[in-house]
């Protein structure tokens, strides 16, 4: 996958996609019209790639208040994903999730957007301990690893306003984003079903018949997949 970053001028706030061949593309600029025929006035976050496109902030101009939303940009066209949030954060895993820290009003959430468009909350700053005040901070690419994300966050106590905010990191597991590798057939469970799956994957050179991650389908996989199917699903 192509390395690509985005830049934003000081004179005009506008979104620029740079691929690794040095070919700039201007997704959007402000005072161009957008989604609902209003026009963009500002851009948040650094854009998260997933397979789908760009993932990215904004926010357009609408008698006279900003009306923001999450929205992605397929190199072609912009959509919007989500209306009524700014992502502050956002990042991707290799398979297509996007990571996006959401401020609604006061209260920062983060979620998963997946490949297919459903959303997993993973955090409520409404909702952590009790009645405690918290913020989200952030999190990066690097905290990301296979259903794991980890992020820091903001947390005081408002009936003790003398004491300052401490700063805690939290690690998330999301269950529904870990593989398991022994599920071949993709009903959410590891049963005796899933054997005659694998047989049919390994006999037509499936991408499930790799159950050791080596690129290969081989014979060594069914041992891993025994292994695999032992370990259950999360």
């Amino acid at each position: 996958m192509s390395q690509r970053r985005c830049s934003k001028s000081h004179d005009i706030a506008r979104l620029v996609i740079i691929e690794r061949s040095v070919t700039r593309t201007v997704a959007a600029r402000e005072g161009d019209i957008g989604p609902g025929d209003a026009a963009w006035r500002v851009f948040l976050s650094i854009p998260a790639w997933t397979p789908a496109g760009w993932l990215f902030s904004g926010g357009f101009e609408e008698g006279g208040t900003i009306e923001r939303g999450v929205f992605r940009f397929d190199g072609a066209t912009i959509e919007t994903v989500i209306d009524g949030s700014f992502a502050f954060a956002a990042s991707s895993d290799e398979v297509g999730n996007a990571f996006l820290l959401l401020l609604d009003g006061v209260t920062r959430r983060l979620e998963v957007l997946k490949p297919d468009g459903s959303r997993l909350l993973v955090f409520d700053s409404a909702d952590l301990l009790d009645g405690l005040e918290t913020s989200i901070i952030g999190f990066g690419a690097d905290a990301i690893d296979e259903g794991v994300v980890a992020f820091t966050a903001n947390v005081r106590d408002p009936n003790d306003p003398a004491q300052p905010a401490v700063s805690v990191a939290y690690r998330a597991v999301i269950s529904e984003l870990v593989p398991c590798l022994g599920d071949v057939n993709g009903d959410g469970v590891a049963d005796p079903f899933d054997l005659s799956s694998w047989i049919l994957a390994f006999n037509n050179n499936g991408p499930a018949c790799d159950q050791n991650g080596d690129g290969l389908c081989s014979a060594s996989d069914f041992t891993s997949w025994i292994d695999n199917f032992n370990d259950g699903c999360p």
